[in-house]
C-alpha cells in the first residue's frame, strides 16, 4: 500500500513490462477480399493469440487467432462464403 505521504511502501509493486497496443478488427469489415495470414503473435493486452492479415488491397489488420489457422492460409470474410 501507500503511507500517509502517498509513497508506495511495499516492495515489488508497480512497473511491469512495456506493452504495445494492437488494434483488433473484431467486426471483420472487409468483405469478399482475400487475405493471407502473415504471422501469428501473442497479444499481452488481450492475453490471447492474434493473427496478422495482409489483404489483397494492401491493408494489414489483426484478428483473433481461430483454431487450425496457420501462417500462409487464405482467409475471406463476408456473406455467401463457404466454410472450410
Amino acid at each position: 500500500g501507500r503511507n500517509n505521504r502517498g509513497v508506495i511502501t511495499i516492495r515489488h509493486r508497480g512497473g511491469g513490462h512495456k506493452r504495445r497496443y494492437r488494434v483488433i478488427d473484431f467486426g471483420r469489415k472487409k468483405h469478399n477480399l482475400e487475405a493471407i495470414v502473415a504471422s501469428i503473435e501473442y497479444d499481452p493486452n488481450l492475453n490471447a493469440r492474434i493473427a496478422l492479415l495482409h489483404y489483397s488491397d494492401g491493408e494489414k489488420r489483426y484478428i483473433l487467432h481461430p483454431n487450425n489457422l496457420s501462417v500462409g492460409d487464405t482467409v475471406v470474410s463476408g456473406s455467401g462464403i463457404s466454410l472450410q
